[in-house]
């Protein structure tokens, strides 16, 4: 399985099974960038701002309320996206 994808659905489970709202985020988001590291891709950094924390809960509600994993697949895929460019522009 590509890392994106397997880092993007060990994160959807993660929030489905553990019982604690604050801890799921964090060992979700821990467990994804960890796959993504080890994989040598960059972290999938969710701004601190309020407006970007809003965003990822909706998008994460609206997967899990679809069953749709494809909708958080595509959220991560672009912040990925959004990171990597962020990165090479450092590099640079």
């Amino acid at each position: 399985m590509h890392p994106l994808l397997l880092a993007t659905e060990a994160h959807l489970k993660i929030m489905s099974i553990c019982p604690f709202e604050n801890g799921n985020i964090q060992i979700a988001n821990l467990l994804m960038n960890w796959i993504l590291l080890k994989s040598s891709f960059v972290f999938a950094v969710i701004k601190g701002n309020e407006e970007e924390i809003n965003n990822y809960l909706a998008t994460l509600e609206s997967a899990q309320n679809k069953n749709d994993k494809s909708v958080f697949i595509n959220y991560i895929l672009q912040k990925e996206k959004e990171n990597l460019i962020h990165a090479i522009t450092l590099v640079n």
